[in-house]
């Protein structure tokens, strides 16, 4: 049984609409994984960035507690085959400004 000629006209029009849809499709279809790829490597970005910036306040902090946990004579013993006298001398001048704070 043969279709009616208005009905095949219809797919075929419909099909010819499709197709040429088809690019705008596909292309909307590549924007969304460019979209989507540029959101998730911002959010690597922020994401790597909090980690860096956690790091440096747990490093900061180990930092100010070693520099304060120790005395003068305990920098004065480890400095005292690297550094001059001099050198310290500024390094226990500085303990003891840092202990006042």
């Amino acid at each position: 049984m043969a279709l009616p000629k208005g009905i095949v006209g219809a797919i075929s029009t419909s099909n010819v609409a499709a197709i040429g849809e088809q690019p705008a499709i596909l292309a909307n279809l590549a924007l969304g994984n460019l979209i989507a790829n540029v959101n998730l490597a911002q959010e690597n970005a922020v994401s790597g960035q909090q980690t860096l910036n956690g790091l440096q306040m747990a490093v900061l902090g180990k930092l100010v507690e070693r520099l304060t946990g120790t005395t003068p004579a305990q920098v004065a013993a480890a400095a005292a085959a690297t550094f001059t006298k001099d050198e310290i001398d500024v390094l226990q001048a500085l303990v003891k400004a840092l202990k006042k704070t």
